[in-house]
């Protein structure tokens, strides 16, 4: 049972071959964020992320549930990728698409609202429609 578990959350996740699923997994809090080109306070909107698998938390530190959501990697395309599927909120079930980098312990996540076009740099100018966050991987 376990093998097919493990197969099917590969054929879900595409080409891991550089591990940064494996560099993904964990906790980290964020150190800045930018929606919609404005940047906002990130000990209010920021949050923590915990990341198992292919899916994550996003603990928010406002009166905000937590937003959970399922995500696959590319990061065989440059930049590489991410997508994100909600499984709550206004966006439940749409993809909302973007993508990544890892610096060492410092995770930079760009993504378009769900309906526009994959962000191809990691500028967050007004009326982008898109959010930018950055994480530091808290140490264990």
């Amino acid at each position: 049972m376990a093998h097919l578990w493990m197969a099917l959350a590969a054929a879900c996740l595409g080409s891991e071959d550089s591990g940064d699923l494996q560099k993904l997994q964990g906790t980290w809090n964020c150190k800045s964020i930018v929606v919609d080109g404005k940047k906002k306070d990130e000990t209010k909107h920021g949050g923590e992320l915990v990341i198992k698998g292919n899916r994550y938390t996003l603990r928010v530190y406002e009166d905000e549930p937590d937003n959970k959501v399922m995500f696959e990697i590319h990061p065989d395309k440059e930049p590489k990728q991410i997508d994100l599927m909600p499984s709550a909120g206004p966006h439940k079930g749409k993809v909302a698409k973007g993508i990544y980098k890892l610096e060492g312990e410092t995770l930079t996540v760009c993504v378009a609202r769900p309906g526009i076009d994959r962000p191809s740099d990691f500028t967050n100018k007004p009326g982008s429609e898109r959010l930018l966050r950055v994480y530091n991987k808290v140490k264990p």
